[in-house]
């Protein structure tokens, strides 16, 4: 009897260590398991910042960025040589703010043609007789409001005004804040007005 005692202390207290150890085991796993999975949430989130990163830069380089087509469609709707046809004017909006379609939703972007931001852009470059080149933006980790799913990205934006006249470059330093929501076509920038005056 006393063997048989001696005999079930045995088992139950090697069952008492195979246990534990197939629970540190276990702690293991989804220790583990769970820092795979931050790993994952991490590269994604990267991904997903570098995703919205290029967006607001490419939205901002579009943005600042003067030429001549901006120039010309200028003229054509306000300018000396200003089309009263309605329907062409509309059409040349439409023309111009094309490039500006992949960085808003359908709404954003009627928003940015109707209130007319595609000419405020424009306007000081075209009274000026300037043209304007972006030469480097740079922002600072954007502000995440994770309720709302909006980053809001401080923006610095060095850009050179190139007088067609003559009187020489002049280089400006631009300060914009950019809001981006997810929306269901992905990241998509908000419009905003300001002028290359400044």
């Amino acid at each position: 009897m006393q063997k048989v005692k001696v005999l079930v202390v045995f088992l139950l207290a090697s069952l008492m260590v195979v246990g534990i150890i197939g629970c540190d085991n276990q702690k293991e796993k989804v220790i583990d398991n769970t820092s795979k999975t931050l790993a994952k949430s991490n590269e994604s989130k990267e991904e997903n910042n570098k995703e919205v990163d290029e967006l607001v830069k490419n939205y901002l380089l579009a943005y600042f960025t003067v030429d001549k087509s901006d120039h010309e469609f200028y003229e054509q709707v306000c300018g000396d040589k200003k089309t009263e046809d309605a329907v062409k004017m509309q059409m040349a909006s439409f023309n111009n703010a094309e490039k500006f379609k992949p960085y808003f939703t359908e709404k954003s972007y009627r928003q940015f043609i109707l209130n007319r931001i595609q000419l405020d852009r424009i306007e000081a470059a075209y009274k000026g007789k300037y043209y304007v080149e972006v030469k480097n933006i740079s922002f600072k980790e954007p502000e995440i409001y994770k309720d709302t799913e909006r980053m809001v990205y401080d923006c610095s934006i060095d850009i050179v005004k190139k007088s067609f006249t003559g009187e020489g470059d002049k280089f400006v330093t631009i300060n914009q804040k950019i809001d981006v929501y997810k929306e269901k076509e992905g990241w998509r920038a908000m419009p905003f007005r300001t002028s290359t005056t400044e």
